[in-house]
């Protein structure tokens, strides 16, 4: 299924951006001789072993390449004042200058594409073609960053914690409106001394939270704590939890609570390695489930 909807993209996109038409963008240039062209430019001295690599190109397809447009008066090659084994490859005044005015075509016909788009719209797309792009050369996700949350985020969790436990536990919706009920009165509350929601973001996407909030003078309790299934794996979750605990402290309480859930095993897990200890437990038909329910705690 993903294969063919990577297929229909690659079509779509192909067609929208005029690939097809064999000279990019009106300009009297092949697309490989395009590429080429774009690389010596961001290259600032680039040999040709280097192009080839970067574009995957064979030995023959780049030396014919090369030669094209050096015919053309559009690069030059010259021995490197480091080096002289070496070969640097530039682009010339002509090259400099059509280079310049393909860049600028490109960016106009790309920003024809996105031009119906609203800024929420351009920011979506941007993110999912960041996640493209990561996932389809292997690389690992960028770092992520926690902050204090800010206005419509309490909505997005919400909607996420619904969606998620739905999805992972067959939650019913009534669960959704339990974490609505609890980010409802955390925000009447405005208690930012004692109180706090911290956001995990990634590459500009929530990618998970945690909320403290006051059980009495003495003793927090964590709620509403989830991290999105594409961030697990490099222990965000435990600096989400972590960063609670420093915070609950540095406010002044002397302990935290939690509640969960037998069920929520890597949660269940987290909460172990941080130094929490099961303190009670008790059976409850909840969220269209038969659960566990658990509190755990630690001093701080």
């Amino acid at each position: 299924m993903t294969a063919a909807v990577l297929r229909r993209f690659t079509r779509r996109f192909t067609l929208a951006t005029g690939l097809l038409r064999g000279r990019l963008y009106d300009v009297d240039l092949s697309l490989p001789e395009a590429r080429v062209l774009y690389e010596i430019a961001m290259g600032s001295g680039i040999t040709a072993d280097a192009i080839g690599e970067t574009l995957g190109m064979d030995k023959g397809h780049l030396s014919r390449t090369l030669g094209a447009l050096e015919r053309r008066g559009l690069v030059a090659r010259s021995v490197s004042a480091d080096d002289r084994r070496r070969r640097i490859v530039r682009l010339t005044k002509a090259g400099g200058e059509l280079f310049a005015r393909i860049d600028q075509r490109s960016t106009d016909a790309m920003e024809g594409l996105i031009a119906h788009l609203a800024p929420e719209q351009r920011r979506e797309l941007s993110r999912a073609l960041a996640a493209v792009d990561r996932l389809l050369h292997r690389e690992p996700p960028p770092p992520a960053s926690i902050r204090r949350h800010r206005i419509g985020d309490m909505g997005h969790i919400v909607s996420r914690h619904g969606a998620l436990y739905a999805q992972e536990y067959g939650w019913d919706i009534t669960f959704e409106g339990a974490v609505a009920e609890i980010a409802a009165a955390f925000i009447k509350r405005g208690d930012a001394a004692r109180e706090r929601c911290l956001v995990a973001e990634i590459a500009g996407e929530i990618a998970g939270s945690a909320t403290v909030v006051r059980l009495d003078d003495a003793t927090a309790k964590l709620r509403i704590v989830y991290v999105e299934p594409w961030a697990r794996g490099q222990g965000l979750g435990e600096r989400l939890v972590a960063e609670c605990m420093a915070f609950a402290r540095e406010a002044g309480y002397r302990h935290v609570k939690l509640w969960t859930n037998d069920v929520l095993k890597p949660a269940r897990r987290l909460y172990e390695r941080l130094g929490f200890t099961l303190a009670e437990s008790a059976p409850h038909r909840s969220f269209g489930a038969d659960l566990v329910g658990e509190v755990w705690e630690r001093p701080l």
